[in-house]
C-alpha cells in the first residue's frame, strides 16, 4: 500500500484488521497520507496484534505526536521489531523509546 494516497480514514479500517490479523507480517504504509490521527489508529490495532513484525511509515504524514503514539503502542505489540519512520517524524526521546521497545520484542 506504499505510495498510494491512503489517508488516516483508510489507517482506521486497517487497525480494524490488524486487531484481528493473525498472518500479515510486514505492512508497507510509506508515502501516504497518513498522518498523526491515522497513527493514533494503526497504535491501537498494533497493541492487539501478535503477527506484524515490519511496518514502514517513513515519508508518511506522520508526525512526532503520531510517532509517540506508536511508541506507546509497542509496549503491549510483542511481534513488531522493525518500524520505519524518517528522522522528520520523531523526536530523540522518542526515538530511543522506539528502539528500547523494539529491542525488547
Amino acid at each position: 500500500l506504499n505510495n498510494t494516497k491512503i489517508a488516516d480514514g483508510g489507517a482506521g479500517h486497517l487497525a480494524k484488521a490488524l486487531a484481528q490479523n493473525e498472518s500479515l507480517v510486514i505492512l508497507n504504509l510509506a508515502n501516504t497520507l497518513i498522518g498523526d490521527k491515522g497513527a493514533k489508529y494503526l497504535a491501537s490495532g498494533l497493541k492487539r496484534n501478535r503477527s506484524l513484525v515490519r511496518l514502514s511509515l517513513h515519508e508518511s504524514a506522520v508526525g512526532n505526536v503520531g510517532a509517540k503514539y506508536l511508541v506507546e503502542a509497542l509496549k503491549w505489540n510483542q511481534s513488531l521489531t522493525r518500524l520505519f519512520l524518517s528522522m522528520k517524524q520523531i523526536g530523540m526521546d522518542e526515538l530511543r523509546e522506539c528502539q528500547e521497545s523494539l529491542e525488547r520484542n
